[in-house]
């Protein structure tokens, strides 16, 4: 059997899988990328996901990044307007790439 046909089957399974999971998520997602922190979603507040993580971290030793950070408490809301959460999704990805780049 070809090996690539077989590789693309596994993928195909994954994705079957994965979507199953994703499916049974509480609360349902209604954009992506989903960011849970602590068990909430973070909704529109990726402009501050770092304070939020940092704020969520409850380890001994601080990481750098939260050295110097206000750390916000933001009420969580959503909203039914599927076109408002997709473009919020997409700008958090954007954004989390751009973070990717200047790591």
């Amino acid at each position: 059997m070809n090996q690539s046909f077989v590789s693309l089957n596994k993928l195909h399974l994954l994705e079957l899988q994965y979507a199953d999971e994703i499916k049974a998520l509480e609360p349902p997602h209604t954009y992506v990328p989903w960011v849970v922190l602590d068990g909430q979603p973070l909704y529109d507040d990726y402009v501050d996901i770092i304070s939020l993580i940092c704020k969520a971290y409850k380890g001994s030793k601080t990481p750098q990044a939260c050295h110097g950070l206000s750390l916000p408490v933001t009420k969580h809301k959503d909203t039914d307007n599927n076109l408002d959460n997709k473009l919020r999704g997409c700008m958090m990805l954007a954004w989390l790439n751009l973070c990717r780049i200047m790591e």
